[in-house]
């Protein structure tokens, strides 16, 4: 909420925090978050490098525990960097994955 505010300095010394904690309490799906939104502040703030960094090491940690939808908004990032990103191949995954279901993706 604080990056949508505009306040990326808060939300990356928040990020920074839960990063911590979820390693230390081995809480690896949580980490990762907090990795991707310490990318997302980086990229906020215009530090691209360090947002590649960050990024890079939550798609990692995603990619390792197979969390479909936070590769996918990690992909989504990467984009953003302007480096190579697969978030169209995760969507179509994603969707493929719910044919003959009900259940529709809202990503």
């Amino acid at each position: 909420m604080r990056l949508a505010r505009g306040e990326p300095a808060v939300c990356l010394s928040l990020a920074q925090t839960l990063h911590e904690t979820a390693r230390a309490s081995e809480l690896e799906e949580v980490a990762a978050t907090a990795e991707h939104l310490r990318g997302e502040a980086l990229l906020a703030q215009g530090r691209a490098e360090a947002a590649a960094e960050a990024l890079a090491a939550a798609r990692r940690s995603a990619r390792r525990i197979g969390g479909a939808r936070l590769i996918l908004d990690l992909e989504r990032a990467t984009a953003r960097l302007g480096e190579d990103a697969e978030a169209d191949r995760w969507s179509a995954l994603i969707d493929r994955s719910l044919e003959g279901t009900p259940l529709r993706a809202a990503l």
